[in-house]
């Protein structure tokens, strides 16, 4: 939070307002610099607002008011009236231990690992004037899971609203934003926003989702509900289900993707981009980071680790990931599977035809780092589709070919050692062109995607 605005009555006409525990959660979602104002002077709001961290003033107030308060949160001076401090649950807080300075033109940064994540955070900086190398060990781009030529793209909503499904359905709409505005920008990626239908496929599903209609817990423009009927129609072959139907959806070429992400940084003439790369260690100090590549060592102000799952960078100790294997199948388009029209998903998904095949996903095996393309996950992706889709009658003649991919298996943390110096960024296990983007480095557009009035909570612009 950068500024509070306290409205309230004054606390002898509204005492309920003026509590300890708002105080308390104003300092825990501070950062240092953070800034109030609000119009009243109060003995008690000036002291509670004290002892959590505020440097609080008494100035001249606003209009007809004689005084007011204003201050900022600088929890080194934190008084020491009272069991409770600023440091109380606030200490841990991200924004609290790796607050840094702003990075500048001065700065050199290097992202390791070529992705969706790397990529992203790699335009990011170099609009913002900032130097950047993007390393990868591979000889292209989105050699890992990004290489998938196909994803669908869509928000995995809950029946109750919660943070954590605020995240999904701001992150899906932010990311669509996202790749609009790199669209405008004369970006090229293979994509359609063909809408995703999400199958009732089983009673506990279809009460789920009748539950989220009823409830109206999502605006239609992000998720409305449609008969097999209208769901048949949208998808352009029969199907025997419900479904909710997410019209802002469709899918990506993640490969193509990451290239046109890549492309627009070089543009800047700030990118370097280094393939044939291996990272094999790196040591902080006080002021910059020394990666070693081969024999070469190599100094930059801040490194980013984007690069998924890497045994010999030991990145485990910094944060604990799971490495989860996924294989995709490439399934031939042939007729009538070739009229498919939207992704459709359930417990996997297939998407619409791209040069000639359909994506078809995906299994997922905890703990395994294994990228050679198994015959037995192939037969689990089609024995899935045939279990839901199988009473079609497109939905069981097709030959499906592999490509397995790695996933960390976490939510997107970032995470600072030594200063805010060293970062890693992985995004979530699947949907990272979802995620990567809010979650990596937000910015960019405040424009709504065509024929949507849902709008998230936050639009961050630069």
């Amino acid at each position: 939070m950068d500024a509070w605005f306290l409205d309230g009555f004054a606390p002898s006409k509204n005492p309920q307002m003026w509590t300890e525990a708002l105080f308390g959660q104003m300092a825990r979602l501070s950062k240092p610099g953070t800034t109030f104002a609000t119009f009243t002077a109060a003995g008690i709001v000036k002291r509670g607002l004290a002892a959590q961290g505020f440097a609080v003033t008494k100035c001249r107030g606003f209009g007809r008011k004689r005084d007011m308060l204003t201050g900022t949160w600088k929890p080194a001076e934190a008084s020491t009236e009272g069991e409770r401090g600023p440091r109380a649950g606030v200490s841990d807080a991200p924004y609290y231990r790796y607050t840094t300075e702003p990075l500048t033109a001065a700065d050199n940064v290097a992202v390791v690992g070529a992705g969706l994540a790397g990529a992203m955070t790699a335009l990011a900086l170099v609009r913002r004037g900032i130097r950047v190398s993007l390393i990868t060990q591979a000889q292209q781009p989105a050699d890992g899971a990004s290489g998938n030529p196909q994803g669908g793209f869509y928000p995995q909503l809950h029946t109750v609203r919660s943070p954590a499904s605020e995240l999904q359905a701001h992150s899906f709409i932010y990311a669509r934003r996202y790749y609009d505005w790199l669209l405008d920008q004369g970006g090229s990626f293979a994509h359609q926003w063909c809408g995703v239908l999400l199958l009732d496929f089983n009673d506990k599903v279809a009460a789920r989702h009748q539950l989220m209609q009823e409830e109206q817990t999502w605006p239609q423009e992000l998720i409305d509900g449609v008969d097999a009927h209208r769901a048949s129609n949208l998808a352009g072959v029969s199907l025997p289900y419900p479904a909710l139907f997410c019209p802002m959806g469709g899918w990506i070429s993640p490969p193509q993707l990451v290239e046109s992400l890549i492309e627009q940084a070089q543009q800047t003439g700030l990118l370097s981009f280094q393939p044939n790369t291996q990272v094999t260690g790196f040591r902080t100090h006080p002021d910059h980071v020394t990666l070693t590549t081969g024999n070469t060592e190599t100094d930059f102000s801040h490194v980013v680790f984007a690069s998924g799952e890497s045994p010999a960078l030991s990145l485990e100790q910094y944060l604990p990931l799971r490495p989860v294997r996924g294989q995709v199948e490439a399934v031939k388009s042939v007729a009538p599977l070739n009229q498919l029209q939207t992704v459709l998903c359930h417990k996997g998904y297939l998407t619409p035809a791209l040069n000639g095949y359909h994506a078809m996903g995906s299994t997922y095996v905890k703990n395994d780092t294994a990228t050679e393309t198994r015959q037995q996950e192939s037969q689990q992706n089609e024995q899935l589709h045939q279990r839901v889709l199988g009473m079609t009658s497109w939905g069981t003649a097709y030959v499906p070919a592999a490509r397995p991919g790695l996933r960390p298996g976490r939510h997107c943390l970032i995470i600072s050692p030594r200063q805010a110096i060293c970062l890693l960024l992985q995004p979530p296990v699947s949907h990272g062109w979802r995620w990567a983007k809010a979650l990596g480095w937000p910015e960019y557009p405040r424009r709504r995607p065509s024929g949507c009035r849902y709008s998230p909570a936050w639009v961050p612009e630069v």
